[in-house]
């Protein structure tokens, strides 16, 4: 037998007694990814929408061994590197406008988003040709046993209903084909569509528009993030339909109204958020056809169609999709303008106070002045990596004014030899000690009866961290004598497919007052019995998305806080 070599994808037929998806990994590499025997081939066409990447990151999730996922993009440069780096991921070209470029031979499952959005041109001829396009190529392929097609409620109506009876076209194309298995999954309202203009969030007073009146009223809605992980299930499972094609709704948890985003928004925020209602819906057809006396108002469902709900909450995909638009932790963007943070920003601050002060000021100004310098000096730490979303509450420093030894000095054996500094070296282990103290700090605040998990995750006895990779940045030399700090934070918010958590390290002198080192950990999450990747427990992941969102408030607030001292230094010194 062949091990799967990516791309192109090299199929092995097996012949077993035992389930294919109990299969375990053929082989492993040096940095432990795996090398499965390919024994499913998932092709998601097109790829790059957001309901087509989050089916990607739900299928690479599964634990399940040698399935791999061939991604359809018109610019292959548009695959996310997280995909790019899985050995099970391929993207290839393709358009399904083009019906020459579009080939699924060998695919074993086909998951298609179609019909997109259009900005011009005639809906219905469009939609038909695109979706006879992709239909025929799936056809012959002769391989493609089952066919996913993702939808929306009220696509069973040819009209009544704007733009969604674009799918209407695509399932009536897609019902006719040859292929064994096919679904049609018929997703509830995005949550994720609230956050389409994010600009009117970014002002001193946010708001956002509502394409639903009146504003108490209630619709199904759903995340995303469960779009992805219910059609992964369907396209994994080994059993067959129950009919061709399967029909089901997917909602949310429960059903919301434009009242509970509003609320969803303030709470995100951290501030009151409005909404008017003298606005004139774009999408008047398709917003009608929601409310009272609608052909899809909520609760009707179509005879012999299910219902499947997901797990996410609307506050949940509202303030993930807000952090993601407005804080942009990770990529260490300012908050207000888009632009990067100067990582000197702390001492230039500090500067023009001291500058400021010395161009003599009237009483009341200096005063102001003695006590913004004050406020920098006393809460240095808080405030430099604070505004970076570290939360620096004592039970959050994994190392605190941990004393620098002799002995971690560079030095190659003799006094003569002495440089001066900390051996690099000694960085990594002050970020791998800061990050054991990080994580059993979760013992020490949960509950009895998960205490014990949270301390299993540092051994090998279950399921546990090893550490994938750790990039070290070296921004300050460390001398003996001195005291050094240690922070970690969640660099993205896991989610409970994640296989992996990604942490961001910083390391303070506290003679000096500033960043010695950054470290960026990748953190894989390992069975030790199984011998295999894992995901966390529920409460875990629970527990570690709050504390993103701690982080991510906590920003938010000492950004607010820097930006008007800032504003306020401006009037001051007469720049405003």
């Amino acid at each position: 037998m062949k091990s799967l070599q990516m791309p192109p994808f090299e199929r092995v037929r097996l012949h077993i007694s035992v389930p294919a998806t109990e299969l375990l990994f053929a082989s492993y590499t040096h940095y432990n990814k795996p090398e499965p025997f390919l024994i499913m081939l998932i092709t998601i066409i097109p790829a790059s929408t957001k309901s087509g990447t989050a089916v990607i990151r739900s299928i690479l999730a599964a634990p399940n061994a040698g399935i791999a996922v061939q991604a359809v993009y018109r610019d292959t440069t548009r695959a996310p590197t997280e995909f790019t780096s899985m050995p099970n991921f391929a993207a290839v070209k393709g358009d399904i406008a083009d019906k020459s470029s579009l080939n699924f031979k060998g695919s074993d499952a086909a998951i298609a988003i179609t019909p997109p959005v259009f900005d011009r041109g005639d809906l219905v001829a469009i939609a038909q040709e695109r979706s006879e396009n992709v239909k025929n190529a799936i056809e012959r392929s002769g391989t493609v046993n089952k066919v996913i097609l993702l939808s929306s409620i009220g696509a069973q109506f040819s009209s009544g209903v704007g733009e969604i009876k674009t799918n209407n076209i695509a399932e009536r194309v897609f019902a006719e084909t040859n292929i064994a298995e096919v679904i049609f999954v018929r997703c509830a309202y995005f949550m994720e569509n609230w956050t389409a203009a994010p600009e009117t969030l970014r002002g001193p007073e946010p708001f956002f528009f509502s394409t639903v009146t009146p504003l108490e009223w209630k619709l199904p809605m759903v995340a995303v993030e469960d779009i992805g992980a219910v059609i992964a299930s369907e396209a994994l499972k080994q059993q067959g339909s129950p009919r061709k094609p399967h029909v089901f709704e997917l909602h949310g948890p429960r059903m919301y109204s434009p009242l509970d985003v509003q609320l969803a928004f303030s709470d995100a925020l951290g501030k009151q958020a409005g909404v008017p209602e003298d606005v004139v819906p774009e999408w008047v057809e398709m917003a009608t056809s929601f409310l009272p006396g609608g052909v899809m108002k909520p609760g009707d469902v179509e005879e012999g169609t299910g219902v499947v709900n997901g797990k996410t909450e609307l506050g949940d995909a509202i303030r993930s999709a807000v952090q993601r638009f407005l804080l942009s932790a990770v990529k260490g963007k300012d908050i207000d303008n888009g632009t990067a943070l100067n990582p000197r920003w702390f001492p230039d601050l500090r500067t023009r106070i001291t500058t400021c002060l010395a161009s003599n000021p009237q009483t009341e100004e200096r005063t102001r002045l003695e006590r913004y310098l004050e406020y920098m000096d006393s809460k240095w730490l808080e405030l430099s990596a604070g505004r970076e979303g570290f939360l620096t509450e004592e039970r959050w420093r994994g190392l605190n004014k941990f004393a620098v030894a002799w002995g971690d000095m560079d030095s190659m054996g003799t006094y003569e030899s002495y440089l001066g500094h900390v051996n690099n070296i000694m960085y990594n282990r002050y970020a791998e000690s800061g990050r054991v103290n990080w994580i059993t700090s979760f013992a020490a605040h949960a509950p009895p009866e998960q205490r014990q998990q949270w301390l299993d995750m540092m051994s090998p006895r279950s399921i546990g961290f090893i550490l994938k990779s750790i990039k070290t940045d070296y921004k300050l030399p460390v001398e003996y004598p001195d005291k050094i700090t240690v922070i970690h934070k969640l660099a993205e918010r896991p989610s409970h497919s994640s296989e992996s958590i990604f942490l961001d390290a910083v390391i303070y002198s506290e003679t000096h007052k500033r960043l010695a080192a950054r470290c960026f950990e990748d953190i894989a999450v390992y069975n030790y019995k199984a011998g295999k990747r894992a995901t966390l427990e529920g409460f875990m992941v629970e527990e570690l998305q709050h504390v993103y969102d701690l982080q991510e408030k906590n920003k938010l607030r000492l950004s607010q806080q820097l930006d008007k001292l800032e504003q306020e230094l401006k009037v001051i010194r007469g720049e405003a």
